[in-house]
């Protein structure tokens, strides 16, 4: 289950350095790169899938929940309030004001 957050950052990483340096690489070595970190994500993905599904997933009657990164998005306090309301006002102001 620890793969989980390889699985997730791979792609991101794998488009940075091919979208900003995949220029300076031949076109066959970029699709080298590219196609050998699909593929390492596609086995890690199988690799987590095995461990959940015949290993460590199921306690009892129940299915675990995997959960790969956990932290707190947003640190309020009473002084910070932030609502879907909020949020909606603000980006049509800026829609209309543009």
């Amino acid at each position: 289950m620890e793969y989980s957050l390889i699985i997730i950052t791979t792609p991101f990483v794998l488009f940075l350095i091919l979208g900003l340096a995949g220029s300076k690489f031949k076109p066959q070595l970029s699709g080298i790169i590219g196609t050998l970190g699909m593929a390492l994500c596609t086995i890690l993905a199988y690799l987590v899938a095995f461990q959940y599904f015949f290993q460590t997933g199921k306690t009892g009657e129940q299915w675990q929940t995997i959960i790969p990164l956990n932290f707190e998005y947003f640190v309020f306090n009473e002084y910070v309030t932030l609502c879907s309301l909020s949020i909606k006002l603000v980006l049509f102001q800026s829609v209309i004001l543009t």
